[in-house]
């Protein structure tokens, strides 16, 4: 298979030198957000121009980081609707027809959008798209939309260099091993857990006006980090709210927590669920939490539960206390190590809840080697991400536009690693 150069040999030759073309980052999720934060930064170190456009959630994320980003979205468009195909457009109309990089992140299908109005509208400009998780297999529709949005990119460049070489057979891409993971997060985690986690707990415990100070003594928190998908709503959530119903006398010394997912904060569907459901019977120490920021809500945490989240690693490398839950096991990367257990049933919670609080059996290297492995993870990912940028402004690809009548493009479909 070969690529498919614009221009002729001359216009070619033009680029070659042209190493520095402006990179641009579109971040939909704020997940997302923190790995292209560190590719801004070390891009740009190496004399790229990049910008970040940014989406609400993944605004903060920047902000956070101190990371200057531009607004994506600046009129609210739905962009899960049919207006979201224009704001596609004015996009690619705004970045104009001129050699550059885009690459976008796969969670959210507006990304398909962007893809297909690059390949209209802006022909120079070549399109990739990012698969930030660390997992193959991702629950709750994330893989549909992401394999929707990596057949419309020039190619796919993936965080866990593990799964290059399995997608580039599904889809028939050229696929680019980068092996980034936020590891500079779970120092942080843990640093600000050794200095800052009493002052967040007694603030924490001071905002829990509801509960008196004597149902508050002596009580663990567990901080349940919540999702933002269907199977999430319809299933992992209310199996987590039955099981903690279930035997709510065994958690006297236990708060459940509920850390909202940035996305789902604004409609609030897990909040509206819990509050139907505590109608239905006894009291539960469940609540929401109304902090923002959900690195802080992990500090103060004496333990965190979750059923699907890209931040498991982190928790585990920070050696925080972690039990994935739900209405069925998902074989993550810390279930399939061994690291953390899978509940389902509310014995199983009350007994993972007593295992927490003894020492583990896995010491901290053999923890952090089976989970660098799992994530492959390269110290060399600014120099892979280098390398990868130029050889597409070297050999630029392009998708004719639907009125030219080329014949058919072929991409070029392997997996790369320097």
């Amino acid at each position: 298979m070969t690529s498919t150069l614009y221009g002729n040999a001359s216009t070619n030759v033009l680029y070659q030198n042209e190493k520095f073309v402006p990179v641009h980052f579109i971040s939909l999720h704020g997940g997302p957000a923190t790995h292209f934060c560190a590719f801004s930064e070390a891009l740009g170190k190496k004399g790229y121009t990049v910008t970040i456009w940014a989406t609400e959630p993944a605004m903060k994320v920047c902000q956070a980081r101190k990371i200057r980003a531009s607004e994506l979205n600046p009129n609210q468009v739905n962009l899960s609707s049919s207006d979201a195909v224009g704001v596609a457009q004015a996009v690619a109309e705004k970045l104009g027809d001129n050699l550059q990089i885009v690459i976008t992140d796969v969670g959210h299908i507006f990304a398909k959008s962007l893809h297909m109005a690059f390949a209209a509208y802006t022909p120079k400009v070549i399109h990739l798209a990012y698969y930030d998780n660390p997992e193959q297999d991702v629950p709750g529709g994330y893989n549909e939309t992401a394999v929707a949005v990596m057949t419309q990119a020039n190619g796919i460049l993936f965080a866990n260099a593990n799964l290059s070489t399995i997608f580039n057979r599904q889809l028939n891409r050229t696929c680019w091993r980068v092996g980034y993971y936020p590891l500079e997060q779970a120092s942080e985690l843990e640093n600000r857990r050794n200095n800052e986690r009493i002052g967040l707990r007694e603030k924490l415990l001071k905002e829990m006006s509801y509960l008196t100070t004597q149902e508050m003594q002596g009580r663990k928190v567990a901080v349940y980090l919540g999702g933002n998908n269907p199977e999430y709503f319809d299933e992992a959530f209310p199996a987590f709210m039955k099981m903690v119903q279930e035997s709510a006398e065994d958690y006297n010394n236990y708060i459940f927590i509920v850390q909202q997912h940035p996305g789902a904060k604004k409609e609030n569907k897990d909040g509206k669920l819990l509050k139907e459901f505590l109608k239905t019977g006894k009291a539960l120490p469940i609540f929401i939490s109304g902090w923002d920021v959900s690195a802080d809500m992990i500090v103060a945490a004496d333990v965190v539960l979750y059923y699907q989240t890209s931040m498991g690693p982190q928790l585990a490398l920070s050696n925080i206390p972690t039990i994935q839950i739900g209405h069925k096991i998902y074989n993550d990367i810390l279930v399939r190590k061994g690291i953390s257990p899978s509940v389902t049933t509310s014995i199983g919670l009350k007994e993972a809840l007593i295992t927490m609080e003894r020492p583990t059996d896995l010491n901290r290297f053999d923890r952090c080697l089976k989970l660098f492995e799992e994530l492959g993870v390269s110290s060399q990912w600014p120099d892979k991400l280098h390398t990868t940028l130029q050889f597409y402004i070297d050999n630029p690809v392009i998708i004719p536009r639907k009125e030219e009548k080329t014949g058919k493009v072929k991409q070029m479909s392997k997996s790369v690693d320097f």
